[in-house]
């Protein structure tokens, strides 16, 4: 009886080499966005989102809101998304310039979904690319992630959202690498991002009521309360912290 040789098993590509491949793959993307953001903000030379850009072009920016109102709120849309995902500067200016431009909920949707899909994206990105990358730097982050979502479930994401001083791109990045399901982040993420964005979407609306020739004119009484109102939201974060556990506790 012919004896036929067993088939060879293809070896496995190498975990360190499949895991290089994705994270040289994922950071030449980020390279390429960040590249592609720095022209922007040179080629329009003056227009990088901050209140001192602001107050001077701000009749230019009201005149093309209101000659195009669809095509400024979703170029608004774009750069405010694209900002998030990447995490530069000017996302807390660019809340308070899209209530000034915008009106209450125009603004308030077009920050809160782009903040939302901003944060989306990255934490795609962080769970296809990034997972060793993340693993490395950002230790902390993750443990205090992982640690939370043991102890809280979405309570703790949802509190995370709520308090300004959490790193937005840090969530982000550890949550990717966490089980939850994207939509599921997804809906979080908007329902505890939306009570800041309001408030600095107020703050621009205030600020599109008064005549400013300096950022110092943003220093009313109305804007120090409402500085007192995000102040307040990590204590909205710990209520409601406690009332999940209280939730899950049997009795």
């Amino acid at each position: 009886m012919d004896e036929r040789p067993e088939p060879v098993a293809k070896t496995p590509p190498a975990a360190w080499a499949s895991s290089l491949s994705g994270l040289l793959g994922g950071l030449g993307l980020l390279i390429a966005w960040r590249l592609a953001w720095f022209f922007l903000a040179w080629h329009l030379s003056g227009l990088h989102p901050s209140l001192d850009s602001f107050v001077a072009h701000r009749e230019e920016l009201e005149a093309w809101t209101r000659e195009q109102p669809l095509d400024s709120w979703l170029a608004f849309l774009a750069l405010y998304t694209l900002i998030c995902a990447l995490y530069l500067d000017g996302t807390a200016t660019l809340v308070v310039v899209a209530g000034a431009l915008y009106g209450p909920l125009p603004g308030l949707a077009a920050c809160t979904l782009g903040s939302s899909l901003g944060a989306l994206a990255a934490f795609l990105f962080s769970r296809r690319f990034l997972r060793t990358w993340v693993q490395t730097h950002f230790k902390k982050t993750l443990a205090a992630t992982e640690a939370g979502l043991k102890k809280d479930g979405d309570a703790w994401l949802l509190s995370a959202r709520l308090i300004p001083m959490v790193s937005f791109a840090g969530v982000n990045l550890a949550m990717g690498l966490s089980s939850m399901k994207p939509g599921r982040f997804l809906l979080i993420s908007t329902l505890g991002l939306l009570p800041c964005n309001a408030a600095y979407v107020w703050a621009g609306m205030h600020l599109a009521r008064i005549p400013i020739h300096n950022p110092a004119d943003l220093l009313s009484p109305q804007l120090w309360a409402l500085l007192c109102g995000v102040g307040l939201l990590p204590l909205l974060a710990t209520l409601v912290r406690r009332l999940h556990r209280s939730l899950k506790e049997p009795g």
